[in-house]
């Protein structure tokens, strides 16, 4: 199988338009986990496919952020 297991992409706003608001710097960032898996495995997760029938998936995770410097 192949897992995209974690991205992370941040972006600074150009000083000219957080100057417009009021702040000298601000950057944006996102991060996921677990976000993509391929594979022929029928089961739900090729990682967890031991013979222990009570296992759960990863989960998926997006988060986002907002970083400021004054």
């Amino acid at each position: 199988y192949i897992r995209l297991k974690q991205a992370n992409i941040s972006y600074r706003l150009p000083e000219k338009v957080s100057r417009k608001v009021g702040i000298p710097s601000i950057t944006l960032s996102l991060q996921g986990l677990n976000l993509l898996t391929f594979t022929n495995y029928r089961g739900d997760d090729p990682e967890n496919s031991g013979n222990n029938l009570n296992f759960y998936p990863n989960p998926r995770t997006i988060s986002g952020g907002i970083s400021v410097q004054f």
